[in-house]
């Protein structure tokens, strides 16, 4: 299918499924669970410095 007939359909995410700069709500959560299963716990990276060479 081609973009231009793609992007003509979309619609823009409702703000209430999202939260905070990065994230998305509980309510987004609860839409999406029926449509792709499970969702894999999220993990943070440790603030760690590589010293240079």
């Amino acid at each position: 299918m081609e973009l231009k007939n793609v992007a003509k359909n979309t619609i823009s995410m409702p703000k209430d499924f999202l939260e905070g700069g990065n994230s998305v709500s509980e309510k987004f959560i609860e839409y999406a669970l029926p449509l792709v299963g499970e969702l894999p716990a999220m993990g943070r990276l440790k603030n760690v410095s590589i010293g240079k060479k």
